[in-house]
């Protein structure tokens, strides 16, 4: 279902319900909203020529086979930017405001009209902010103006600040477009078409890559040639916007930066505000964007403190973030989308940096958090043995419990956050070490860091053969702990492959159960009690409903352990469908939920 536009000003008074922008001279925002507002919210502004109708619909509404969409628990509010034709623009503004007299506008305009808009409509927090291209710069302006609003920020295809190679792209197409015949320094009276034509031409070859071109990918879009395609869909499109908002939304891309915000003697310190930022952050450019190219993106990951990089492998360019790239483009980003959304923030044992944080002196040369903590030297304990994992170029020793491993903090920082921002701090006077390395002592089993460490050294093997269980526990549990984020996705989809976690899945499950499949885990007698324990007690609560049948286990003992789950409905509705269809029980019913079982149901 398509959400209604509505219109919002904050003039007077907050107006979720205001006149357009045509009769209000106020600055108004054009928007919708999708699902229940009891659920979490989530915020999505328009792009670069994007309206809100073909705003990342991908993510937030059905897909054409009935598939229900990433963001179906959520809130979202979908809104325009100021500039883009549907909220304030120079084309839609009171003729006082209109076209060469509209005011310049930037993303600290429309974050704090986006602010405001959020407020009114009762959201306190946002669970997250996601945005394509200007979309992608919006969320991280959000995050910088008020970073204890949003909790998680998705960067598909942006940059916390327009590089000068993106600021040089914007100039070619502006040209075309201001000096083109029809334009008249802006005070043209019919629209400049000539102009914008011109400029959704040069537009277009910065939109996709080379070897998008070389493989002639027009084609698969329909168009017999690339003038049909360049006719159609660029001016066709973009070609028949209004100039002047076509200039106000570059002004406003050309002029985005982070690093304006914040304390006056960090103004201009782009690692400084990126490293200010507090929400959880997601950056997704596609390897062939010539606007925000992923080395870009590498540049701003090293100074955001829960940053983490996912480049879409697509030769669409910069339209593979957006949703207008290849279906497996736009699943690689829901499937993203989904994981970083159900991350919880691990709760880190003290212990495994308790050498780091604890012993570090103050003006007063004591610790903040108590008397320095007295470490026996490792060396010198005769008990102690090494792993064979033992890398003679290592520069960090990880210990746990009587074992050592010697390996690169490179290695650890490439993949976790957590060693990455413990890599950044001093060491302690009185450090343990070996061989000149710092010994950081863990709290997990060797099995587990053993586990851990061989995968890091050695990756591809998880791709080609069964992986036993308990390496994927090991992973679940370290990769949650220390986030190793990469790691725990593949571990999580180990357990998902074999347990549906949606129903589509679950009723292709159904229909070919009695079919060989391929499996992620080697399977052993009981395996499947061992998953349920693992699943629990690391809230990967999805598996349970196909899980639970699977293991034969009584009507009664799934009952309890639900109960002690506290699961969603959605949650109870599977284990109810998955019963009927599995058992000749009828389906579950618990205290006060309707499951929807079959009428046969008792």
């Amino acid at each position: 279902m398509v959400g209604e536009t509505k219109y919002f000003t904050n003039a007077v008074h907050p107006n979720t319900n205001a006149l357009n922008p045509t009769h209000n001279s106020s600055m108004t925002l054009a928007y919708r909203t999708f699902g229940d507002p009891e659920n979490p919210a989530v915020f999505i502004p328009s792009c670069y020529s994007g309206k809100l109708d073909s705003t990342l619909t991908f993510l937030y509404l059905p897909s054409k086979d009935g598939a229900p969409p990433v963001l179906r628990n959520h809130f979202v509010v979908v809104c325009g930017l100021l500039g883009g034709s549907e909220s304030s623009s120079p084309s839609n503004a009171p003729e006082a405001l209109s076209g060469a007299n509209f005011p310049a506008v930037t993303y600290e305009d429309n974050i704090r009209l986006q602010h405001a808009l959020c407020q009114a409509l009762g959201i306190t927090r946002l669970a997250a902010y996601m945005g394509f291209s200007m979309g992608g710069q919006q969320a991280y302006h959000m995050a910088a103006l008020y970073p204890d609003f949003v909790t998680h920020i998705v960067v598909l295809a942006g940059s916390a600040r327009t590089s000068w190679h993106n600021w040089s792209f914007l100039e070619g197409p502006k040209a075309a477009l201001v000096n083109s015949v029809d334009f008249y320094d802006g005070q043209y009276k019919t629209p400049a078409i000539r102009g914008t034509k011109a400029f959704s031409r040069v537009y277009s070859t910065w939109a996709l890559s080379q070897a998008w071109f070389r493989a002639r990918s027009w084609e698969t879009l329909g168009f017999s040639s690339l003038e049909e395609f360049l006719q159609v869909t660029w001016e066709g499109g973009q070609g028949t916007w209004d100039a002047h908002d076509l200039l106000c939304l570059l002004q406003t891309w050309q002029n985005g930066d982070i690093s304006l915000f914040g304390p006056d003697e960090e103004k201009g310190d782009l690692a400084k505000a990126l490293g200010r930022i507090k929400a959880r952050v997601l950056v997704m450019p596609s390897r062939t964007d010539m606007y925000f190219p992923p080395e870009d993106s590498e540049e701003e990951m090293k100074h955001l403190k829960h940053g983490e990089l996912k480049v879409i492998e697509s030769i669409w360019g910069h339209f593979a973030a957006g949703g207008g790239g290849t279906k497996d483009d736009n699943e690689f980003i829901q499937m993203q989308v989904s994981r970083f959304l159900q991350i919880h923030i691990p709760n880190y044992d003290t212990r495994a940096i308790r050498s780091f944080f604890l012993s570090f002196p103050t003006a007063s040369g004591m610790s903040t958090l108590g008397p320095p903590i007295k470490r026996r030297r490792t060396k010198s304990a005769t008990h102690i043995t090494r792993s064979s994992i033992w890398y003679q170029d290592g520069s960090v020793v990880l210990q746990a419990q009587d074992t050592q491993f010697r390996v690169q903090w490179g290695v650890l920082a490439q993949h976790s956050c957590f060693f990455r921002d413990m890599q950044s701090l001093p060491q302690p006077p009185d450090q343990s070490t070996v061989e000149g390395c710092a010994v950081v002592e863990l709290s997990d089993s060797v099995v587990d860091v053993e586990h851990l460490l061989k995968v890091l050294y050695n990756s591809v093997n998880l791709f080609k053969q069964l992986l036993p269980l308990p390496l994927v526990a090991a992973l679940i549990r370290l990769g949650r702990k220390y986030e190793f984020r990469s790691l725990l996705d593949i571990a999580v989809e180990c357990l998902t492959f074999e347990n549906p976690t949606t129903l589509q899945e679950y009723d292709t499950w159904i229909a070919n159960r009695l079919t060989p499949r391929p499996r992620r885990i080697a399977p052993y007698p009981g395996i499947i009690f061992d998953i349920i324990t693992l699943a629990r007690e690391n809230n990967i609560l999805t598996v349970l409903p196909c899980a639970h049948p699977s293991s034969t286990v009584s009507l009664e003992a799934t009952e309890r352990a639900l109960s002690s789950l506290q699961p969603t409905s959605e949650h109870l509705s599977w284990v109810a469908n998955a019963f009927y269809t599995l058992s000749a029980q009828t389906a579950i019913l618990l205290d006060g939920s309707d499951l929807g079982a079959p009428e046969a149901a008792a």
